[in-house]
């Protein structure tokens, strides 16, 4: 039940320095890296609210604009489903 294998472990075309690292000294994407990380996309994570059921989870950040759960392909979690 990783996250490697289910359905909402998605890739985006959104850029971020957490899922595409950049090299400090030539600022190119630094590829060949160990594993990859990826977006969370499951409807029971939810944003600045209370989970909705009880094996939710939500996410925060300090102005309420917007935040992401990022994951490594072993984390892995009870909103689990297939691909």
């Amino acid at each position: 039940m990783y996250c490697k294998n289910c359905k909402f472990w998605i890739t985006t075309k959104e850029y971020h320095t957490i899922i595409n690292p950049e090299d400090p000294d030539t600022f190119e994407i630094m590829k060949n890296l160990p594993f990859e990380v990826r977006y969370c996309k499951s409807p029971k994570i939810t944003f600045y609210e209370r989970p909705i059921e009880d094996n939710g989870a939500t996410v925060i950040d300090g102005s309420q604009y917007k935040a992401a759960l990022i994951t490594a392909p072993k984390f892995g979690c009870v909103q689990f489903q297939k691909k």
